[in-house]
């Protein structure tokens, strides 16, 4: 499924969701490379054939604009969002990752 990773997410208002460090609006592309190259206590033991998954996933998603995922590149992104950020982000970048429009 092609995936629009330039989208901004929106918060639950309607206003674009904003980057307190930089006052930008927030882009897919950022929380989805951002939660793949986070670590989590899980990923202590995780072996390096996962890391390297997860960087090269993250790499697709910050060169390209519009990548072509996978069912399991969608589900990872979705897993590594779902417990890296709050439910303000996860709403909204879950409906982008499912091609849903929830409004």
């Amino acid at each position: 499924m092609k995936v629009n990773a330039t989208q901004t997410l929106s918060a639950i208002d309607g206003n674009p969701l904003q980057d307190h460090d930089n006052d930008k609006p927030i882009q897919l592309r950022t929380v989805c490379v951002n939660a793949l190259l986070a670590t989590l206590e899980e990923d202590r033991s995780q072996t390096g054939e996962g890391k390297l998954a997860a960087w090269t996933l993250a790499k697709r998603l910050q060169d390209e604009d519009e990548p072509d995922l996978k069912a399991e590149e969608l589900a990872l992104l979705k897993e590594r969002v779902g417990k890296c950020f709050s439910p303000a982000v996860v709403g909204p970048a879950f409906q982008m990752l499912d091609g849903t429009d929830w409004t």
